[in-house]
């Protein structure tokens, strides 16, 4: 074993002596290490000098860091045949429904899909909330026809970033297209609210034009028990922030809605006509 390690350049140390400050780990330097199989047989640690351990070392993490190595290739080998039998799997299975529904986040995530399904055409919903960008950058080039519902008149994509919102990052697509006059079709007709309630739409310019379908809301009538139609509390309480979300809640509010359901309720309104909305997820 001797004749296999270079010992010209050490002196024999005692075993329970500190190594020199002279004697530097060669783990990133060394060219000539030897391999550990050639030390490991019949080997003993004591009667190493300082320089021969430190050969020992270096050869034995070059053995640990070739295998470990060899390992993350066979591992990432198989894991995309994994992958890809999953993905065949799922393009098989979408290629049998005529319609398949994704956030635009879950589209970014699955544009290797996208591709191989090779959609026609795709439908967004709430277009005038999404980011151009994000929203260009999923469609496939198999699009052929582009449908986007939306309401541009109230809201815009969130940009978190004040700055690029000078920049106009917080316009979508779909709103900078109507912006330069590309045709597009605007309902005109309401057939939900009551016109009193409609008006207040009107009344702030946002649908200044909003026509209303009497014969689907005439039969609309408020509450018995309350009398109006359309009522505004106003209250000092302030909100709170759910820990790790950015969703927002009252409870004064909770409160106050809780009461005029039950008040609905005691006069003779069943839970199935009472539907309470909120504008925030956490509430």
């Amino acid at each position: 074993m001797g004749d296999d390690l270079d010992t010209s350049s050490t002196e024999d140390t005692d075993d329970n002596e500190p190594l020199t400050d002279d004697i530097k780990i060669p783990f990133l330097y060394k060219n000539d290490r030897e391999s550990a199989e050639d030390v490991e047989e019949e080997l003993n640690l004591w009667t190493l000098s300082d320089q021969e351990r430190l050969n020992f070392i270096c050869a034995l993490q070059c053995k640990i860091v070739l295998e470990f190595s060899e390992a993350v290739n066979l591992y990432e080998e198989n894991a995309k045949c994994h992958q890809d039998f999953l993905d065949d799997r799922t393009v098989n299975i979408l290629e049998e429904y005529d319609v398949i529904g994704m956030t635009v986040t879950g589209a970014a995530t699955r544009l290797h899909l996208l591709d191989q399904l090779k959609p026609c055409a795709v439908i967004v919903e709430e277009a005038a909330e999404i980011i151009e960008g994000q929203l260009i950058s999923v469609l496939p080039p198999s699009i052929e026809h582009l449908v986007m519902l939306g309401d541009q008149e109230q809201l815009q994509p969130r940009v978190n970033c004040y700055k690029l919102t000078q920049k106009n990052l917080d316009c979508s697509m779909f709103e900078r297209l109507i912006n330069n006059k590309m045709p597009f079709q605007q309902l005109g007709k309401q057939c939900r609210m009551r016109d009193d309630i409609a008006d207040l739409l009107r009344s702030l310019n946002i649908y200044k034009d909003l026509k209303t379908n009497k014969e689907k809301t005439c039969n609309n009538k408020p509450p018995d028990c309350i009398g109006a139609s359309l009522y505004f509390v106003k209250h000092t309480a302030q909100e709170k922030q759910i820990k790790g979300s950015n969703s927002l809640y009252n409870q004064k509010e909770i409160l106050l809605i809780l009461d005029v359901a039950v008040h609905l309720m005691k006069n003779g309104y069943p839970p199935e006509y009472v539907t309470v909305l909120c504008p925030y997820r956490g509430q």
